[in-house]
């Protein structure tokens, strides 16, 4: 256990520090969060999105790689939960 690190991504996650620059996993940067497979508590929609889910995919998928980007910077240490 180390002070301010989670132990591990959440169970069943494919994620990592992405860099799109590099459109690479990076260790020891700060680098956007991002999940590169399908997982079960992924948000499904927007409330008062229209029927294509216009809202939800431009936030998170349009343009992107079809991965999935939460919006947020991580960095990995490489100390525990690195993927």
């Amino acid at each position: 256990v180390r002070k301010g690190e989670l132990q591990a991504f959440g169970l069943g996650l494919d994620a990592c520090a992405y860099d799109r620059d590099t459109k690479k996993a990076v260790t020891g940067e700060k680098a956007e969060l991002i999940c590169r497979r399908p997982f079960v508590a992924a948000p499904v929609c927007f409330f008062g999105d229209d029927e294509k889910k216009t809202k939800y995919r431009g936030a998170y998928f349009e343009g992107r790689d079809g991965l999935w980007y939460h919006g947020d910077l991580i960095e990995t240490t490489g100390s525990v939960g690195n993927s």
